[in-house]
C-alpha cells in the first residue's frame, strides 16, 4: 500500500520523498479533497519557509484530509493529525519547556531578564533560518511571538538526523548563521559517541516524532540543542552522503517498528 505526504511547493525534499509515496501540495487543494484510494501512512509536514506557507493557513485543509482516513488503519507520522499538533511541537518555546535541558537559557522576549550581554533574538515560529534578529531594535511585531537566548560561543554546528530514536552516525555540518551569512551545509562528519549519546537523550524526550532533525552546536561545555525541526529538510544530505533517509523512515513503518 502507498503512502501519502501532504506538504507545500516550497519544501526541498519532496525529490528525496517521492520514490515512496504520493504527493499532495497544499497550495494546490483550494478546499478540494484529491484522496481517492487507502494509504499506509499519511505524513503531514510543515514547511515555514515564506509565510504564506506557514500551516496555519492550511488548517481547513489538513483537517479535510484527516477526516477521509477516520475509520481506516492508518498510521500518522509523528502523530500529527491537525494543526494545533504541527504548531504545539514546532514552537520553540514549548520546546524549551520540554527540552531545556539540553538548550541555553532561554526566555520570552517579552519577559526576558537578559541584559548586558551578547544576546539571539529567535521567532517561536520561525521561516527556516529566518526570523532572527541580533538585537531587539531588529524585532517586528508583538515581543510574546519572539523568544530570546545569550549568544553562545559555537565551534562547530551540526544537523543530526534521527529516525524513531536511532541517530545517524553522520551529521550535516552547517555554517552557522550570523548577520551576513545564511545557513548551508558544507559536509559530512561522523558523530561522536558523546554526541550520539545527546542526542538519544533529547530523542528519548519526543518519541511521538519520527522523523526529526536535531540542530546542534558543539561549544566548549559541549553540545547544545538549538532546535528540533519536525519537518527536516534533508535534500543535501542526501546528495552528500548517498542515502535516503525517507527510505529508512518508511522502511520503519512498513516493519511496524513504529508506536
Amino acid at each position: 500500500m502507498k503512502h501519502l505526504v501532504v506538504t507545500t511547493r516550497s519544501d526541498l525534499s519532496v525529490e528525496q520523498l517521492q520514490p515512496f509515496t504520493d504527493v499532495l501540495f497544499l497550495e494546490e487543494l483550494h478546499g478540494n479533497n484529491p484522496v481517492s484510494q487507502e494509504y499506509a501512512s499519511v505524513y503531514f509536514r510543515s514547511h515555514f519557509s515564506r509565510p504564506a506557507t506557514m500551516p496555519q493557513n492550511f488548517a481547513a485543509e489538513i483537517d479535510m484530509i484527516t477526516e477521509q482516513f477516520v475509520g481506516q488503519d492508518v498510521y500518522f507520522v509523528d502523530h500529527v493529525t491537525n494543526v494545533e499538533a504541527i504548531l504545539a511541537i514546532e514552537d520553540k518555546w514549548s520546546q524549551y519547556q520540554l527540552l531545556g535541558e539540553y538548550m541555553p537559557e532561554t526566555y520570552l522576549a517579552s519577559e526576558s531578564p537578559l541584559g548586558g550581554q551578547s544576546l539571539i533574538f529567535k521567532k517561536r515560529l520561525s521561516s527556516r533560518a529566518s526570523g532572527i534578529a541580533w538585537s531587539r531594535d531588529e524585532i517586528s511585531g508583538d515581543l510574546i511571538d519572539w523568544i530570546v537566548q545569550p549568544r553562545l560561543e559555537i565551534l562547530e554546528e551540526l544537523r543530526i538526523y534521527a529516525v524513531r530514536g536511532v541517530i545517524c552516525p553522520m551529521a550535516a555540518v552547517r555554517q552557522s548563521k550570523t548577520e551576513n551569512q545564511k545557513v548551508k551545509v558544507t559536509e559530512l562528519r561522523p558523530l561522536s559517541n558523546e554526541e550520539i549519546a545527546f542526542a538519544e537523550h533529547v530523542c528519548s524526550k519526543i518519541p511521538q516524532l519520527d522523523f526529526v532533525g536535531l540542530d546542534v552546536v558543539v561549544t566548549p561545555e559541549g553540545p547544545a540543542l538549538i532546535e528540533v525541526n519536525r519537518s527536516p529538510d534533508f535534500a543535501a544530505f542526501t546528495k552528500i552522503a548517498d542515502a535516503n533517509l525517507a527510505e529508512q523512515l518508511y522502511e520503519t513503518i512498513r516493519t511496524g517498528k513504529v508506536s
